[in-house]
């Protein structure tokens, strides 16, 4: 799988240019585990090709009954994206050069499949009765193994720097209803879907271009999410390598 893996929507039927359909980037990991798991699949997959693309339909049915927190973030905010993953019939899986480069909902759609309605609070994240943080698939703990001994430490440096991310209004870009229209949209607003950004944001920190357009004025308080950002992008690369995730040369450079 290609490192960042886009996923999104196909914007209309026939169009497999995946930089023409609105994606947002994901680390292949969090991608597999998180969003791959919400759809059940049934019948023999079609494979056409595309120029230079091999793509894979896939025939799915989403799981739109689950608990609300094995959801990656509430879909049910936009009711054109939550409609779409209920009633999408297949996953379009994009091959090129021997890659899988990226995953769209098919725009073909079945408007007769059951749907669930939800009514968003307005809330990304929230606490359940017992006091434990949702959407729980977000969380460090159960994106990686149990075994991996990094979890606690690359937690750790997430919170740190979220709060930081925060006070520049950072986080107000990187969510999901992605005000600012990026595309592809990059997610900072929860643990396991940030891993995608973590060099990103060393780099642009660095480079002064986040918060946009000159970056942070104060050199102090830049230097300070400098580090955090650093010591995030270290430890998202040791909890993947336990995994087995490639790590490349270019983000063990974007550290240094």
């Amino acid at each position: 799988m290609n490192a960042p893996f886009l996923w999104g929507a196909q914007s209309k039927v026939g169009n497999y240019n995946l930089k023409d359909n609105q994606t947002t980037k994901f680390d292949p990991l969090v991608w597999r585990r998180i969003y791959l798991p919400t759809f059940m699949f049934k019948g023999e997959p079609k494979v056409e090709q595309v120029n230079n693309l091999i793509v894979i339909h896939l025939p799915i049915q989403f799981r739109n009954q689950l608990d609300i927190g094995a959801y990656p973030y509430p879909f049910w905010h936009s009711s054109k994206k939550w409609n779409s993953y209920q009633q999408s019939t297949e996953l379009l899986l994009f091959i090129e050069q021997k890659k899988l480069k990226g995953a769209l909902r098919s725009a073909v759609v079945d408007s007769q499949r059951p749907v669930v309605n939800h009514v968003w609070d307005g809330s990304w994240v929230w606490n359940d009765a017992h006091g434990k943080k949702q959407p729980y698939v977000t969380l460090y703990t159960r994106l990686f193994s149990p075994s991996n001994p990094h979890v606690a430490k690359v937690d750790a440096a997430y919170r740190a720097f979220e709060v930081n991310l925060r006070q520049h209004a950072c986080i107000v870009c990187h969510s999901p209803d992605n005000a600012a229209k990026q595309n592809p949209l990059l997610l900072l607003s929860y643990p396991n879907q940030a891993l995608s950004l973590r060099h990103e944001t060393v780099r642009q920190i660095k480079e002064k271009r986040m918060p946009p357009p000159t970056g942070i004025v104060n050199e102090q308080e830049r230097q300070k999410l400098l580090e955090l950002a650093q010591t995030f992008a270290q430890a998202g690369d040791q909890a993947l390598a336990y995994e087995g995730e490639k790590i490349t040369s270019s983000q063990v450079h974007s550290n240094n």
